[in-house]
């Protein structure tokens, strides 16, 4: 069954991606060697104002690229038809862009990433296998140490670039201007305690009506408020399996993956106060707050640069890169199947979300 916020949940889901894709696309692009200063060799594969990119230095990209992203995630990005083009343009945006750095933030980056990836061979050498397995991986991904380095290199570079482009004043203005809008706007974590009457159960079947299951939530209120146990009331009452044995507690959660008004409820309520009954789609929740991720500028302040650097690198890709590229030039090439849902490992903390609930 689709949550009803299944919509917003699959836009951060694509929204976080694409954060990590931009960031990690930006690394090595700008460590590579222009194609116009003479230093890459093979087939020229675009052309840009400003320089050239190779099928070498763009296979270089791909597999230093690989090599930090290892997961099933990536190897569904990598299945894609159009996965070579989205990096190549990703790589020839972030020369583009970072082609301007200063020799001071150059100079830094060359310093620091020598000692990461000094700190990288000192913890890989202290152990055979794993000194193996790195060669090993090395030659699969068709890379070197050089490449790996040169990835840490415009890390560094960019990290410090995007710091200047962004400055304390400017993610203080844009914080601002988002707590007005709402007040709550990067609350994003909570844990909750809550004791659901459900009105179906896990396979449909109807357990009771809406009426009946109301007077059971006050009930299970009125229990509460009279300093009832809430962990032995939750596993007493509670209709959701995945939390009743666990005091009925959603531990630093997501509250993005809530229905609505289970998130409303966790963003409004005081804290460690039981609350009246909260409706949602599957019945009714008591519910008691007991943390939420802080508000404040100072402990949010990666959040807003994050969500600047985002909307800069997004704008740039959609509006001007397009009259940058100037010839593509890349061989077709037949998509390599993305992993099963079998071959994925399970992520799960244990946890059954409200939108969860009467879901199985």
């Amino acid at each position: 069954m689709l949550h009803s916020n299944s919509k917003r949940r699959g836009f951060r889901w694509i929204k976080g991606l694409m954060i990590a894709f931009l960031t990690v696309s930006l690394l090595t692009a700008c460590g590579q060697k222009q194609a116009s200063e003479g230093q890459a060799s093979g087939k020229v594969v675009a052309t840009y104002k400003g320089g050239q990119v190779t099928e070498d230095q763009l296979n270089a990209f791909l597999g230093a690229n690989k090599f930090f992203n290892m997961s099933p995630y990536y190897g569904m990005l990598e299945s894609s038809p159009t996965f070579k083009k989205d990096m190549l343009d990703q790589y020839i945006a972030f020369q583009y862009l970072t082609a301007g750095a200063s020799d001071e933030i150059k100079k830094n980056a060359d310093q620091k990433s020598e000692d990461q990836m000094k700190s990288l061979k000192e913890s890989i050498n202290t152990n055979a296998d794993n000194k193996k397995k790195f060669e090993d991986m090395l030659k699969e991904l068709k890379i070197t140490e050089k490449d790996l380095q040169e990835y840490m290199r415009v890390r560094f570079a960019l990290s410090d670039m995007l710091d200047r482009k962004f400055p304390d004043d400017k993610l203080k203005e844009q914080y601002d201007k988002d707590i007005q809008a709402d007040k709550q706007a990067y609350v994003d974590t909570a844990t909750v305690d809550h004791i659901l009457i459900a009105l179906k159960d896990q396979n449909g079947k109807d357990l009771r009506t809406k009426e009946q299951a109301l007077a059971r939530a006050k009930e299970v209120e009125a229990k509460l408020k009279n300093n009832g146990d809430f962990a032995a009331l939750a596993k007493e009452y509670s209709d959701d399996p995945g939390s009743k044995d666990n005091g009925g507690q959603y531990k630093e959660a997501n509250i993005d993956s809530w229905v609505p008004e289970f998130r409303q409820a966790a963003l409004d309520l005081p804290l460690n106060q039981i609350s009246d009954p909260v409706e949602t789609q599957f019945g009714y929740h008591i519910m008691k707050v007991e943390w939420r991720n802080s508000n404040k500028f100072e402990d949010v302040k990666s959040k807003v640069r994050d969500k600047l650097v985002q909307a800069y690198f997004s704008d740039f890709m959609q509006k001007d890169l397009p009259g940058i590229i100037t010839k593509v030039d890349l061989p077709a090439e037949t998509p390599t199947p993305a992993p099963s849902a079998a071959d994925a490992p399970a992520k799960s903390d244990g946890q059954v979300k409200p939108q969860e609930t009467a879901s199985k």
